[in-house]
């Protein structure tokens, strides 16, 4: 799927939904404990690797996403888990990003209703596009709050019309997205979107992050 196909899926709104595989998942299902910390300094917990694991355990029934590089890097430890052959590149997002090109996801996302579940400081991307509800994270340990983000969640979701969820909760958005979706999957879109609005917000946890910031400096 390339990001014409991604923004065709949000435009038709048939209901789908993504979860992203990428460094702080891979170091989760490998074992890393609570000393660790992904990119944006989300804690890993035992039970989060555990439930991770569980995930890769069941048939695709959604989309999943594998940032090529680190696929790369640990090979050997994800072929031995799971067949990754019909999964989908990641990247295609952040190049976007990096090519100037997310501004058509915004227009897109202004045309649906929009549920964030993120940390407080990207409320701000309402400058980009509108959104109708946001629930509030810790960045740093959403994992030990995820029950009262899915009881939220389902809180808002009962009775509305079609919606599209962005979820930008570490390692703990692929467990969320993987709970909601037999509940919600046929009716709403579920996209876990990691680091992907940081830059937007003047945040930057990856390399890339910082090309974008300097291009949007530029345009202040």
């Amino acid at each position: 799927m390339d990001y014409n196909k991604f923004l065709e899926k949000l435009i038709s709104k048939v209901p789908f939904s993504m979860i992203r595989w990428w460094d702080g998942e891979r170091l989760s299902l490998f074992g890393c404990n609570i000393n660790h910390y992904s990119a944006n300094k989300s804690l890993y917990y035992p039970e989060m690797w555990v439930a991770l694991r569980k995930i890769l355990e069941k048939p695709l029934t959604y989309l999943h996403w594998l940032q090529n590089m680190g696929y790369r890097m640990f090979k050997d430890k994800i072929d031995q888990l799971v067949d990754v052959s019909g999964w989908y590149h990641s990247d295609i997002l952040h190049l976007a990003s990096i090519n100037w090109e997310l501004e058509r996801m915004f227009n897109v996302l202004k045309d649906n209703k929009v549920l964030l579940i993120w940390p407080d400081h990207l409320r701000n991307m309402d400058k980009y596009f509108k959104y109708d509800y946001f629930i509030q994270i810790d960045a740093h340990a959403c994992w030990l709050d995820k029950d009262k983000i899915e009881n939220k969640i389902r809180e808002y979701l009962t009775d509305k019309d079609y919606t599209v969820v962005l979820v930008c909760a570490g390692q703990t958005a692929n467990v969320i997205v993987d709970d909601m979706y037999p509940e919600y999957g046929l009716k709403h879109t579920f996209i876990d979107i990691w680091s992907l609005f940081e830059p937007y917000v003047w945040v930057s946890n990856r390399e890339y992050h910082n090309e974008i910031l300097q291009r949007l400096n530029k345009w202040q």
